[in-house]
């Protein structure tokens, strides 16, 4: 029997959501054959949720917060500060104070207000355990504290530790430590969850950023919902009678999660507003008071007191309506509350106010199962609506849809698979060894399915061509929204025909102007029509709506902007190319190669197949955008539940150093003047140099020498690309007038002779390349007989 200890301070029967996680995971172990232990801490909320596993098997320990210690010492007894009468306070002596108390919690909350509860949790481990040995240690945090514990114990038993991120640590969006502090403890993150064999987390989107952080396999089990705990007879018959019920079940976060909208949508009803009543259910309410008040809905507004979990759970199925309350900030992309599970498990529609680009708001979206507003006009409309709707029969519930595949156990299989994972990596000592660090920008090499592609299939080498198909824009000037002109394209045709006849089928990546220009379809639709090229997508996010970020260099490359937003900037290029060409796009290159921790996940949920964004042995650090250094021209797959296939930009080295370039190349990789002039004389003495399989800057010599060099190594995948500007002159650097255009021309055809005739190579294109790779048996087959 798999033995392992569950170290987490929130734990039935003390009522907190997480402990609502942690309980029912517990359960969740036992029912499924493992000897589970709990190491927990007391605590002053109810007592209240069933302890669903065996008294014995779980050991609360005392704590002390730190402030209480802190206090005790210095002041001996005395009345705390916090406790002294208002008057006593000096005029204007509150705002010291709070810097003070500020200041004393960065100092001594490391990493956290519960630090002081570790002692007493290794000590009462002890205890609990006696002769038990663990196999394997899970912590579920926050708070951080709990992590230290697992890691110690982990070390103490020398087992394996997995560290579940309720909430994230450093990135935590309500981190409100100063930047000094932040700084000294994302090195502590990276020690202490360096030594963890795995990572278990709750949003795609944080899943996405530990694996990139960390370089570590990462587990998405969500908080999900238990459908026993809920009355029987769900859904429940939906209410024609009284007023709109609205219920909030939970605590309120003032400057956070505010219901001032719905308040204000309330007071817009005019007559109405008596048809809408709001019920909160919770502590410390007293701030949802003062809103409806300034608001003028208090008459409108209940506060309750607190209840225990399953009466919760009832309160809400009898509801018409549920209300999430999250921070309207795009920091906010990747969380979901343990609350709104349980509301979906009650079938009762939401309505959430907040951030509506987010994960929450892609949950309610889909299956109808609520919507994110956050305009008083627009709620006031949606709640007319469901007034109407609850006089002619009542509000629907939830269909069984929307709730499949969302309940706690069904989540609980992924952290479960997590746990096995480490335990068959055993006997390895994590806590002994390095800290580790990613090995790509977007953890594409950490995904579940990343393994390179087996090329010895290949009896010739392949080449694709790939056409960045974009707008004109000054690649010296600064980036512009209004820059969206894509005449250049009608120079296609000189380069398509030469591709044509050396029989390429190009790839051309559209980028929004050009998906979205007529220009663009009228050309490209027939000659995708014919089988003569294929089309993909490629984000240039300055000018790719939504236009809600800054333009800036960072915000350039799409890897940085918020998973959310990176997902919908790339949906719209996606639905022109399939308005436009009848064919969903299956091919992504991210323009200025801007990948970030969410780019895999969001090609996955996209149905693109195959990316081509990785620049290798490239480090654009100092253009704000990815590290790819630790990136070569070598396919690899990757993915979560299909494999994708990496078509990496062909790059290396050339000269004397050879493949060793890549150690010497970074110390001269910048844009300084001291750095470009020792790359260039590097270059000219033939020791080493940076070369792209291009014809943009790059002569044929090269191009050639290129590719000898990388068959020499093993390569036998070359990408040839450039950019549709460069077909028209005067619009990038490399064709300036007719005569550098017909040498541009000329250099194309020239290599496509040596490659494919010379070298006895053949022409591929990603999607071909993905078949071979990565596709279903006889994928590839059909491909080559639908080309016939």
């Amino acid at each position: 029997m798999k033995r392992l200890l569950l170290v987490t301070f929130h734990f039935p029967p003390f009522n907190a959501i997480a402990a609502v996680r942690t309980g029912r995971f517990a359960r969740f172990l036992l029912d499924r054959g493992w000897d589970v232990r709990v190491v927990a801490a007391r605590s002053d909320a109810p007592e209240t949720l069933p302890l669903e596993i065996p008294r014995e098997r779980v050991l609360h320990t005392p704590w002390t917060h730190v402030d209480v210690m802190l206090d005790r010492f210095l002041r001996l007894g005395r009345t705390r500060a916090s406790e002294a009468p208002a008057s006593a306070a000096a005029p204007g002596g509150l705002a010291p104070r709070r810097a003070l108390g500020e200041l004393r919690a960065a100092l001594l909350h490391v990493p956290d207000g519960r630090v002081a509860w570790m002692p007493e949790a290794l000590r009462g481990a002890r205890r609990l355990l006696g002769d038990w040995r663990p196999d394997i240690v899970y912590a579920s945090a926050p708070p951080v504290t709990t992590l230290l514990v697992a890691r110690s114990l982990a070390r103490r038993h020398g087992v394996p530790w997995i560290a579940e991120f309720r909430d994230l640590w450093v990135d935590n969006p309500y981190y409100e430590f100063p930047a000094w502090r932040r700084r000294v403890e994302a090195t502590w993150e990276r020690r202490v969850v360096g030594d963890a064999a795995g990572l278990v987390t709750v949003s795609e989107t944080w899943r996405d950023a530990l694996r990139a952080k960390f370089g570590k396999p990462v587990a998405l089990a969500m908080n999900g919902f238990v459908p026993g705990d809920f009355p029987p007879g769900l859904p429940a018959r939906p209410s024609t009678q009284g007023p709109l019920r609205i219920l909030y079940t939970g605590m309120i976060y003032p400057g956070y999660r505010d219901p001032s909208p719905l308040f204000r949508a309330i007071a817009m009803l005019g007559g109405r507003r008596g048809e809408v009543e709001v019920e909160f259910v919770g502590g410390d309410l007293g701030p949802v008071a003062q809103l409806a008040a300034e608001a003028g809905v208090a008459d409108r507004v209940r506060l309750s007191a607190p209840v225990g979990h399953r009466a919760s759970l009832a309160l809400q199925a009898k509801a018409d309506v549920l209300l999430h309350l999250q921070w309207n900030d795009p920091r906010e992309a990747g969380t979901i509350s343990g609350k709104l599970f349980e509301y979906l498990g009650a079938r009762r529609p939401v309505l959430g106010l907040g951030y509506d680009r987010g994960e929450v708001a892609a949950l309610l979206a889909a299956h109808g199962r609520g919507v994110v507003l956050n305009e008083p006009e627009v709620i006031a409309a949606r709640l007319l609506r469901w007034i109407g709707e609850k006089r002619g029969g009542g509000i629907a519930p939830l269909r069984d849809e929307a709730v499949a595949g969302l309940a706690r156990d069904e989540q609980f299989v992924a952290a479960e698979r997590m746990a096995l994972q480490a335990l068959d990596a055993r006997p390895a000592a994590p806590a002994r060894q390095p800290v580790a660090r990613p090995r790509d920008p977007t953890g594409m090499t950490a995904t579940p399915l990343h393994r390179p592609v087996d090329m010895s299939c290949m009896a010739r080498p392949a080449l694709c061509v790939v056409v960045d198909t974009e707008e004109q824009f000054d690649w010296q000037g600064p980036f512009s929204r209004h820059n969206v002109a894509v005449s250049a394209m009608r120079s296609l045709p000189l380069a398509q025909a030469i591709l044509a006849r050396a029989g390429v089928r190009p790839a051309y990546l559209l980028d929004h102007p050009a998906a979205a220009s007529d220009l663009g379809r009228r050309m490209l639709a027939g000659w995708h029509a014919d089988g003569l090229c294929e089309i993909g997508a490629q984000l240039h996010p300055w000018v790719n709506p939504p236009h809600v970020e800054e333009v800036s260099a960072a915000n350039s490359f799409a890897g940085n902007l918020p998973p959310g937003l990176e997902r919908e900037k790339l949906a719209l290029p996606c639905e022109e190319i399939a308005r436009g060409f009848g064919v969903a796009p299956a091919i992504y290159k991210a323009g200025r190669y801007g990948l970030g921790p969410s780019t895999a996940s969001t090609l996955e949920r996209l149905g693109f197949r195959v990316d081509t964004s990785v620049l290798p042995h490239t480090d654009l650090r100092f253009k704000r955008g990815p590290d790819m250094r630790g990136l070569g021209a070598t396919p690899f797959l990757f993915g979560e539940e299909r494999p994708l296939l990496q078509l990496p930009v062909t790059r290396g080295f050339l000269g004397l150093a050879g493949a060793a370039g890549g150690a010497l190349f970074p110390l001269v990789d910048s844009e300084t003047r001291l750095q470009g002039w020792a790359r260039g004389l590097l270059a000219r003495a033939g020791v080493v140099d940076r070369v792209t399989l291009t014809p943009e800057g790059i002569s044929l010599a090269q191009m050639k020498a290129l590719t000898r060099a990388l068959l020499a190594r093993g390569e036998r995948v070359f990408v040839l690309s450039f950019h549709s500007p460069s077909l028209e002159p005067g619009h990038t650097p490399y064709v300036v007038d007719e005569r550098t255009r017909g040498e541009f021309l000329a250099r194309i055809e020239a290599y496509l002779e040596f490659f494919l005739g010379e070298l006895g190579g053949e022409a591929a294109t990603p999607l071909d390349l993905h078949a071979r790779f990565a596709g279903e048996p006889g994928e590839a087959r059909a491909r080559v007989r639908s080309r016939a």
